[in-house]
């Protein structure tokens, strides 16, 4: 017995279904949506100052304007970098974040030297490049502001559980896509 072509139809409406569920899940595993359009973070060799935070973020905004001068300042002494978490999500996992702008110092050997959530004005961020070692010509001596441990956070297991969860996701849409297109047909 032939099947007719509006039976064909609906299995394959189904399985375009499947496919767009699939497209969804994997796009919402943001390590597939990396922008990666930022450089080394932090800097090889010399201290980093790595702002996340966000464009439309009233903090960040007041704090953009500081970034920068400090950007052109250090050139060369001190890598000043500024991430938009709301446009790249994964950045924020990366680093662990809990609120925006927060502001991570790292030293000339990449690791965390200190960590501040909020805004943070000029001469502090000042402070702890100097302390890290990127003083400017003709600059007196600063206080360093303090160093705050920080405990390395779960991002790669966090990104491992929506991988495990997206293999399980796609095995039940293609299994239920072929469980129904096999007794869709009929016996035979």
């Amino acid at each position: 017995m032939a099947l007719s072509t509006g039976s064909q139809a609906a299995p394959c409406k189904y399985m375009a279904l499947s496919v767009f569920f699939l497209i969804c899940i994997l796009l919402s595993y943001s390590g597939l949506s990396q922008t990666g359009e930022y450089r080394q973070i932090p800097e090889k060799d010399m201290p980093t100052v790595l702002d996340l935070g966000a464009k439309a973020c009233v903090p960040c905004k007041m704090m953009a304007p500081i970034l920068e001068k400090l950007e052109r300042e250090y050139r060369g002494r001190a890598a000043v970098i500024f991430v938009d978490v709301w446009k790249d999500a994964s950045e924020a996992k990366r680093f662990g974040i809990r609120t925006i702008p927060t502001q991570i110092f790292f030293d000339r050997d990449g690791t965390e030297v200190f960590r501040h959530e909020g805004f943070l004005d000029e001469e502090s961020i000042v402070r702890m490049l100097d302390a890290l070692g990127a003083k400017l010509p003709g600059q007196a001596g600063i206080k360093p502001v303090g160093k705050k441990e920080v405990e390395p956070k779960g991002w790669l297991i966090a990104n491992l559980v929506w991988v495990i969860v997206a293999c399980v996701c796609i095995t039940i849409l293609i299994f239920s896509g072929l469980f129904f297109i096999r007794f869709r047909k009929g016996p035979g």
